[in-house]
């Protein structure tokens, strides 16, 4: 018995888009999800495909905030060379190294705090 199978030829394509807003007021979260709507109102209106014979099987869209995850990067690099700054076993863990520890610890509740994470 043979099957008639029919080869489908397909492709993933992916395009990357940076966009920079002058928020004048607005918040980056709503021009994020703004730009999402807009790529999703294309896909909807046919404009991945054009006028060809193309079908789109499936999908993804999804939008960072380049600053807030720098933002949040560098403060968990500055954590990490925190946690670096502790004393060999058997000597004292002062003042200094306890400021170390709370700065890091604040900086990374504040990055995380006015983020969307």
């Amino acid at each position: 018995m043979t099957e008639n199978t029919e080869m489908i030829e397909t492709a993933t394509v992916r395009l990357t888009m940076d966009v920079t807003y002058n928020l004048n007021g607005e918040t980056a979260t709503e021009m994020a999800n703004r730009l999402i709507r807009m790529c999703e109102r294309g896909v909807g209106e046919g404009m991945l495909t054009g006028e060809t014979d193309a079908e789109v099987e499936g999908y993804l869209i999804s939008a960072v905030n380049q600053t807030e995850s720098s933002e949040i990067k560098d403060a968990i690099k500055k954590a990490l060379e925190a946690l670096l700054n502790v004393p060999m076993v058997g000597q004292k863990y002062d003042q200094q190294h306890s400021d170390t520890h709370m700065s890091a610890y604040l900086q990374l509740k504040n990055a995380f705090k006015d983020s969307n994470l």
